[in-house]
């Protein structure tokens, strides 16, 4: 539950911002949303780290939509990722962590659309 809870006001409307520019590119479909918050209520387990905020989602579900960005946005992101990493009072790890779960599962998705359009492909010839 504690996605829900931010740390003051200037958290819980900096999530929101990012959460409806999401929406409003239309990389926020509900499958998404609810693989990006199994993604982050998985990443407490694995980095022992306090966490509260919706954050962690967010990261997720950038990374599920990881390919679908510009390689100079993509570089942007992943840099400013990497660069919170040493600031434990922002989570930095966490959501690195959040943002690559996203990111391989995109990648998994995407070569598997691959072989399947392949197999069909051949299928039909």
């Amino acid at each position: 539950t504690y996605h829900f809870f931010h740390a003051n006001l200037f958290h819980l409307i900096a999530n929101l911002f990012c959460l409806w520019q999401i929406i409003k590119t239309g990389r926020a479909s509900w499958r998404r949303l609810g693989i990006a918050f199994l993604i982050a209520s998985v990443v407490p387990l694995i980095y022992n780290q306090q966490i509260v905020g919706f954050s962690n989602i967010l990261y997720a579900l950038t990374g599920l939509s990881f390919f679908s960005f510009s390689k100079p946005t993509k570089w942007t992101f992943l840099i400013v990722s990497a660069a919170m990493i040493p600031f434990p009072h922002i989570a930095g790890v966490p959501h690195f962590i959040s943002l690559a779960f996203g990111i391989v599962l995109a990648f998994a998705k995407n070569k598997i659309d691959q072989i399947r359009s392949d197999i069909r492909s051949a299928t039909y010839r």
